[in-house]
């Protein structure tokens, strides 16, 4: 009896056996997929379902007993294509439509036991909106598919393949569904339906059994919505009729009909299922070995030894092969076509790989002249390297402060404001004009790269990072908008992008997208259209695409970390005679304090008028100085509100009170310093500085317990307009006893008025008569006597009237000073207000350290005590101890850094918008 296999080869495709024999290899089964026997006559005929042929497979039932038999048969394909097919090639999606557990029960166990994640699965068996959400990816990825199989000239994904050999890349997707419609929706129907007719020549195959009985009809939706009868026409029927099954469809319908039938559906065991298990795990490793692309390497050593090439125009860079010809991909930047770009890929894809191959390659082609950098890494592990790289403008690597992302941001627009202004003066329209125009003078190409751009457009927390994030945004949509004609372009990357709140102006004028391996809500969001080939994407292959058109796969260069190292030191080696840009680096780990060097040199420079407090740097490319100048002026006092960890506050306050000394002795100006600690924390490091500056004479310390006598005098001295000019420095208010019990004053003493009225008394004394000391020798001594005592008499009585007079006038003077202090001050509280609300008038300022404003002068509304204080810096408390300071924006001030080395605070100038910048530490 002749037998098909006398003319062909028995596969485990094509024929009841499972398991491959020796010399068979796994391939794409173009032989046909075995899914029963053809019985009668004198001829053995495998039942062969051709995949190339076009159509779908569709196994048609009636009942449980064809039910039951079309299930199986499908259950067997299954295990067929995934022993058949090279699982670097294969997507499976399995759906059992029917009652859980009554189909495709042996393929779990492939699923459970052998493939530990999505990224290695075969198959997949999920609810109803995953395998909905499945077939929506896999419609979408078809017309990707056949744009890339159309490009390379060939008419099906399998001749795209089969010509590629070793090399291929794109999968082949099967989709296999038991029990249709059972379960199902008319508009899921209607997708599969697309599928079903589109999908063969771009690889993606169904098969299924169907329900007879099943109605779509039921439900007044789907009229219109879903054919069954034009999906049924695109597929293969294999119809249950009279006990037998029957070929519809099929090119040899009569033919197949004269024979009998039998399916392939017997149940899978557990002991073949093992077996079967075990093959396919050595199967799959095999095609993981041998799918592992060969490392394609950048040339960094001749991009080094040649000359930097002018960019006249435009930024251009190698960054891989295509996968299917071969032929060189790059990366380019210029004022048209070629705008802004977006590097996509989940952890593991290879998006850090090819970000830095592409400003690696970049420095080493570009001298600083035609290249100037912005680099943002909000990750904080990628960009350090390029830290003092002479390319570099500014590189951040920190995502805690949106502000300083924004100052960075902000030198940028800037520089794009500065552009323009010159193209009007130089009468050209972008800067390829103006470098033609000066071609020895040419200005840089700007690229901004921000790795994790995520970090630039989340959800604020508060209404100060609110305004942050939204200037931020404002900044991008500008320069994605009209930043090319400035030569502004921008490089943003992220491994998830569903999510991200990002602008669609910034969307929209991306022009350049590599996607590599991505979620599907991701790539969607960036490309429509391109999740069916960038979910499953090899490691370092990437989709790239212009203007969001398809150009093709590419195979990215992949360099080691020490290949990378030595390419940057090659390229700052390379620059090293030519000016740089700046390259400033923002790690969000910084420290300043006075007693550097540099920073006391930049103090001691900086141009004053008055007592100034330098408290620190600004948080921007350029880290300008914080400064608080004290003005004869209402309100002019510091108020510094911490919690005080680790001496912080303290410390900042101290520093404040540091850089004011220097500024007073620049001034040549005689300034009574006097603090107030209410710590008396004793060889702690705030005191210890403390201590020194009054061994070198910059200060006086008062004991908190002998400060009454002193704040007394002090606002006595405003009162008549007396004061020396003063600085008055209270630490640890919160711990001021006195004030918080509102003590009274103890007394001046009499000093100063008995100096006043001892002075009066004298002025009175030689006012007096004086007594006659001329002799009349013409009296005799009788009367002389006389004389002598009437005199005397008259001088006893004035000096009477003398002495009730200064009676009086001291009495006059008691009275007075009584009434001063009865209307002046009395209790420390009452000394304190009446210092910080007249003394800046008289250059009497305080600068007073708390960790809250109701410690101040304790108080439950201390609105009024705060407004006395023009100049407020906050480091990091409760965000619901600044209500008092009825502030007009928002800050969280819970979320600033207390770590030494990261330490933030914000300075809020009265009127003012806070600025957020690094203090000066001890």
């Amino acid at each position: 009896m002749p037998s098909y296999y006398d003319t062909h080869n028995a596969t485990t495709a094509n024929s009841r056996r499972f398991l491959s024999e020796e010399g068979e290899t796994q391939h794409f089964p173009v032989e046909g997929l075995y899914f029963g026997e053809l019985a009668g006559g004198n001829t053995e005929l495998p039942a062969l379902h051709d995949l190339n042929e076009g159509r779908g497979l569709n196994i048609m039932y009636s009942d449980a007993s064809t039910r039951e038999q079309a299930n199986r048969t499908i259950e067997r394909i299954a295990w067929r294509i995934a022993l058949t097919v090279p699982s670097n090639l294969c997507d499976m999606i399995l759906f059992n439509g029917g009652k859980p557990g009554d189909a495709f029960t042996s393929l779990s166990r492939m699923n459970k036991y052998l493939f530990g994640n999505r990224e290695d699965k075969l198959f997949y068996d999920g609810n109803l909106q995953e395998f909905s959400a499945l077939l929506q990816d896999v419609y979408k990825s078809i017309n990707e598919r056949m744009q890339i199989v159309n490009m390379e000239g060939k008419s099906s994904l399998y001749e795209l393949n089969e010509s590629l050999g070793t090399d291929a890349k794109l999968k082949y997707t099967f989709i296999l569904l038991t029990d249709f419609p059972v379960n199902l929706t008319p508009e899921l129907g209607a997708i599969l339906s697309k599928i079903v007719e589109s999908g063969p020549r771009a690889g993606v195959y169904v098969m299924m059994t169907w329900d007879i009985n099943g109605d779509f009809a039921t439900s007044s939706q789907a009229q219109g919505l879903f054919s069954p009868q034009k999906m049924l026409s695109s597929m293969i029927s294999i119809i249950p009729k009279g006990g037998r099954f029957y070929f519809k469809n099929s090119s040899n319908d009569a033919a197949y009909n004269r024979f009998t039938l039998v399916l392939d559906s017997s149940p899978i065991g557990h002991i073949s299922a093992n077996e079967y298990l075990d093959k396919i795990e050595e199967l799959v490793e095999k095609a993981k070995k041998s799918s592992k692309p060969k490392a394609l390497k950048q040339d960094f050593a001749a991009l080094r030894d040649n000359d930097y090439v002018p960019a006249m125009k435009d930024i251009s860079v190698t960054v891989g092969e295509d996968i299917h010809d071969k032929h060189v991909v790059s990366f380019s930047f210029m004022s048209k076509d070629f705008i802004h770009g977006f590097v996509l890929g989940q952890s593991g894809s290879g998006k850090s790989v090819l970000l830095n191959n592409i400003i690696t390659s970049a420095i080493l082609k570009y001298s600083p002249q035609d290249l100037m950098l912005y680099l943002m890494d909000f990750k904080g592990v990628e960009f350090n390297a390029y830290r003092g790289l002479k390319h570099t403008k500014a590189v951040l690597v920190d995502s805690s402060d949106p502000q300083m992302t924004l100052e960075v941001l902000r030198e940028l627009y800037e520089e794009d404001k500065k552009r323009r202004k010159l193209w009007v003066s130089e009468e050209v329209k972008s800067i390829d004009g103006y470098n033609a125009k000066h071609p020895d003078k040419r200005l840089p190409q700007i690229v901004f790269v921000a790795d994790e751009c995520q970090v630039m457009f989340k959800q604020p927390s508060n209404d100060s990072e609110r305004i942050a994030l939204r200037e931020i945004t404002e900044i991008l949509v500008h320069i994605a908008k009209i930043g090319r004609s400035q030569g502004i372009h921008m490089l943003l990357a992220t491994q998830q992008l569903g999510e991200v709140n990002i602008h669609n102006d910034i969307l929209e004028n991306l022009t350049e997208c590599f996607i590599l391996r991505s979620a599907a809500r991701d790539s969607e969001r960036l490309v429509p259209g391109s999740s069916g080939m960038t979910e499953m994407q090899d490691t370092g292959v990437a989709c790239y695409f212009h203007q969001k058109k398809l150009q093709g796969q590419v195979q990215t260069y992949y360099a080691t970390d020490n290949e990378q190292r030595q390419a940057i030191a090659d390229a700052q080696q390379k620059a090293s005679d030519v000016p740089g840009n700046g390259a400033h680096y923002f790690s969000g780990s910084a420290e300043f304090s006075l007693s550097d060097e540099d920073e006391r040199l930049l103090v001691n420079s900086a141009p004053i008028k008055y007592p100034t407090a330098f408290v620190g740097r600004n948080i921007g490319i350029h880290g300008n100085l914080t400064t608080i100048p004290l003005n004869r002026d209402f309100s002019e006092n510091i108020l510094m509100i911490g919690v005080n960890k680790e001496e912080q506050t303290s410390g900042v306050a101290i520093s404040a009170l540091q850089s004011l000394a220097m500024s007073i002795e620049r001034l040549g100006k005689r300034y009574d310093i006097k603090v107030i600690d209410c710590y008396s924390n004793e060889g702690l490091r705030y005191r210890v500085a403390l201590d020194k500056m009054q061994t070198d004479g910059l200060c006086e310390i008062v004991e908190r317990t002998e400060s009454g006598a002193m704040l007394k005098q002090l606002a006595n001295d405003i009162n008549k307009q007396m004061a020396m000019p003063t600085l008055l420095v209270i630490l640890g208010s919160e711990r001021f006893a006195e004030m918080k019990r509102k003590s009274p004053l103890e007394s001046m003493g009499a000093s100063k008025i008995t100096f006043n009225v001892s002075s009066s008394l004298f002025s009175s004394v030689m006012d007096l008569t004086p007594v006659s000391c001329d002799f009349n020798t013409e009296e005799t001594f009788e009367e002389q006597q006389a004389r002598i005592a009437a005199e005397q008499l008259v001088r006893k009585q004035q000096e009477e009237e003398q002495a009730n007079k200064v009676d009086v006038t001291q009495n006059n003077a008691e009275e007075e000073n009584k009434e001063e202090e009865k209307e002046l001050v009395n209790t420390y509280p009452e000394a304190l207000r009446y210092i910080l609300d007249e003394g800046p008038m008289q250059d009497v300022h305080v600068l007073l350290q708390a960790d809250k404003p109701t410690n101040i002068l304790f108080e439950d509304y201390p609105d009024q005590t705060v407004s006395m204080f023009k100049h407020k810096i906050i480091l990091k408390s409760e965000n619901k101890v600044l209500a008092p300071m009825r502030f007009s924006v928002d800050i969280d001030v819970e979320c600033l850094s207390d770590e030494r080395e990261r330490l933030r605070a914000y300075y809020y100038p009265e009127n003012g918008t806070p600025q957020l910048f690094t203090p000066y530490l001890l």
